[in-house]
């Protein structure tokens, strides 16, 4: 029986490596397969050495979380329940309404695509006061995208309220939602068993 088993571990050890030897970068990068938990962290690895890049951690933590807070995502879709086009082109057409379309928009890769422009790697800093009173956002437009400097911004945006912005925010925020910013109707739906917990 000691027999058997050591020769099915021995049939699964071979099986193991023959399996994972046309996968393994190791011959090309010196990199195993076997030590990343996942195909994305070996891909980072194998394009960091393949580069050469070093990547400078940021130490200060405000300079961090300005990066971390500016982040922005997960809206992904404009739902709405209906909607009704009104233009020449459609059977019904009423001029008298405003025109309208409806339109499918389908964009992807928008991470590839910013993973394919230069990132920032290293010397990361505040600009001083003087830098800063010296600064004008016009001179962005004359820096290169593969230039060696870059900058990050922070700014305070006011739009204008406009009915188009609506069901898709030009800008979205990480904000808590509390209460009082809750419709009437949302109020109503709130259980009393559950009493309402603010989120992010």
């Amino acid at each position: 029986m000691k027999t058997v088993s050591r020769s099915l571990s021995a049939l699964r050890r071979l099986t193991f490596e023959r399996r994972f030897s046309t996968f393994s970068t190791f011959d090309a990068q010196q990199l195993d397969c076997l030590h990343f938990f996942t195909l994305p962290s070996l891909a980072w690895n194998a394009a960091l050495k393949h580069t050469e890049a070093e990547i400078d951690l940021i130490a200060d933590p405000n300079i961090y979380l300005m990066i971390e807070n500016s982040m922005r995502g997960d809206i992904a879709v404009i739902s709405k329940r209906h909607a009704l086009a009104n233009n020449p082109y459609m059977e019904g057409y009423d001029e008298s309404q405003p025109t309208s379309y409806i339109t499918y928009l389908d964009a992807n890769n928008f991470y590839g695509y910013a993973h394919s422009k230069p990132l920032p790697v290293r010397n990361f800093r505040f600009l001083s006061e003087e830098e800063i009173s010296k600064f004008d956002v016009k001179f962005l437009n004359s820096v290169p995208p593969d230039s060696s400097t870059g900058y990050i911004l922070e700014c305070e945006l006011y739009p204008p309220e406009l009915d188009f912005h609506a069901d898709y925010s030009m800008a979205p925020e990480h904000l808590e939602i509390t209460e009082d910013m809750l419709s009437p109707y949302s109020k109503s739906l709130i259980d009393p068993l559950h009493p309402w917990q603010p989120c992010k």
